[in-house]
């Protein structure tokens, strides 16, 4: 064979291969591109985990607090109306200190029961702390309950 055909072999065959290195460094750029809104997408998710995570612990320190004020009026009869049988609701001032921008809702009811001749009133008390509306990055919602008992 003749040397000037072989190479005319070689330069015809490298012709033929030289878009497959831009279709390998396409390739890659197309994965690094998937790799880094990878890692901004899980930066951002880590990001918004400790506001979510100090959003729940205010909504459940207000729920608290609409518990032990509830707790308080019912207990020490200062005009507080829980009525017999349908539950009342009412709703916390939000100018109370570490309520801000929560909106915590109180529902009560009353039983009285006799025992041993003293009169028992049972107080159901359910508490639910609401912060922003269902779908919303901050949307923290917390709901409790307890019974309080006051024997006269």
């Amino acid at each position: 064979m003749c040397p000037e055909r072989a190479r005319q072999g070689l330069l015809t065959a490298a012709a033929g291969q030289r878009g497959l290195s831009i279709m390998v460094a396409l390739f890659i750029l197309v994965v690094l591109a998937f790799l880094g809104l990878a890692l901004v997408t899980i930066s951002g998710v880590e990001h918004r985990e400790p506001l979510l995570s100090l959003q729940g612990k205010r909504a459940f320190w207000a729920a608290q607090s609409g518990l032990q004020w509830a707790g308080h009026e019912a207990l020490h009869d200062s005009g507080f109306s829980c009525p017999t049988g349908s539950p009342a609701s009412y709703s916390v001032p939000s100018s109370r200190p570490g309520l801000n921008r929560f909106s915590v809702t109180v529902t009560c009811t009353r039983t009285s029961h006799k025992e041993r001749g003293k009169t028992i009133t049972v107080y159901d008390i359910e508490s639910t702390a609401r912060n922003g509306t269902y779908g919303q990055a901050a949307f923290a919602q917390r709901r409790y309950r307890t019974i309080v008992a006051n024997a006269g």
